[in-house]
C-alpha cells in the first residue's frame, strides 16, 4: 500500500454532501480514496494527451490514415 499523508482541504458544501451520500450508499469506499482516484485519472488523461500530442502533433487528432491502420490492426471492417 502506498504511503499516505493527511491533508485538510476545503470543498463546497454540496460536493461534500454528495461525496458523503455516495459513501453511505456504498458507491465509493471512502471520500479520500475517491478523490485520490479522481486525481490519478486526471494525471492519466494528461499523460494520454501528451502521447497524442507526440504522435499527432499540434492537431492532436488522428488523421484518416491512422484510423485505417487501427482498423487493419484490429481486424475491424469499415462500414
Amino acid at each position: 500500500m502506498a504511503e499516505t499523508e493527511k491533508l485538510a482541504i476545503s470543498l463546497p458544501a454540496d460536493l461534500i454532501a454528495e461525496l458523503r451520500e455516495k459513501k453511505d450508499l456504498g458507491e465509493i469506499n471512502s471520500v479520500s480514496g475517491h478523490i485520490a482516484d479522481l486525481l490519478r485519472r486526471e494525471q492519466e488523461a494528461t499523460d494520454v494527451q501528451a502521447v497524442f500530442s507526440r504522435l499527432f502533433g499540434d492537431d492532436q487528432r488522428p488523421a484518416p490514415e491512422h484510423y485505417g491502420w487501427a482498423r487493419h490492426a484490429l481486424g475491424v471492417q469499415e462500414d
